[in-house]
């Protein structure tokens, strides 16, 4: 039974592994497709005090909101194509080349792929568009879960579920089943939820001996080993 989608929202943390995995699953299907996504804000830090965030990810809620004020302004102004090249370099840079999350490495991603919303970056007017998105997110999920969302539109409506949470890949034919089976799951009204333990985990790197990527000479000053 193939489901037609009219279209599909990410409401994504970049500083959320679980959401950078499902954007790479998400994109290429959405071209396959034919499906065009919207990409949100979905603040995993939300309402989290500065003494809660674990000393190695202090970094992580400032970047989080002002990549998070970017998306919302783009969204606004209709460039969600925008936010999707945004993000694709931005994740590459964090996720896969493990450099810190950063508002420094933010507004040098934005200076290079959406530099007219440089000053979107600095902006704290835009901070109620991200709450505001962050809380339609919880609509569809509850407030137990906040990156990624993903929402899908056919037409019977608009589903949104949180995930999809991937471990590597898939690719190929088993990534078409698995949009074939959120589409079908999205369609079905009586359907809300399914889990799993989490048995992958990401292998641990050691910048200081794995040189196939460095990372020690991207690392902001003031995190630089003395």
């Amino acid at each position: 039974m193939t489901v037609p989608v009219l279209g599909a929202t990410l409401y994504f943390d970049p500083t959320c592994a679980t959401g950078w995995r499902a954007s790479r699953w998400l994109e290429p299907q959405a071209r396959k497709h034919d499906v065009p996504v919207r990409w949100r804000a979905a603040d995993r830090w939300f309402g989290t005090a500065a003494e809660e965030v674990p000393g190695k990810k202090r970094g992580y809620p400032a970047a989080s909101k002002v990549f998070l004020r970017v998306v919302e302004a783009a969204h606004r102004d209709g460039a969600d194509d925008l936010v999707g090249r945004l993000y694709a370099a931005y994740g590459w840079a964090t996720h896969e080349d493990t450099r810190p999350h950063h508002p420094d490495l933010v507004r040098e991603m934005v200076a290079a792929y959406a530099p007219a919303y440089l000053d979107a970056v600095d902006d704290p007017a835009l901070d109620e568009l991200v709450v505001a998105a962050h809380h339609e997110a919880a609509e569809y999920v509850g407030d137990g879960e906040s990156s990624p969302v993903l929402v899908v539109r056919t037409a019977e409506g608009e589903r949104g579920f949180y995930g999809p949470v991937l471990g590597p890949g898939p690719e190929g034919e088993r990534a078409d089943r698995l949009w074939d089976l959120l589409v079908l799951a999205a369609s079905l009204p009586e359907f809300f939820e399914l889990s799993a333990r989490r048995t992958w985990r990401r292998p641990r790197r050691d910048p200081l001996t794995d040189h196939s990527t460095s990372v020690l000479p991207l690392l902001p000053e003031d995190l630089r080993a003395p």
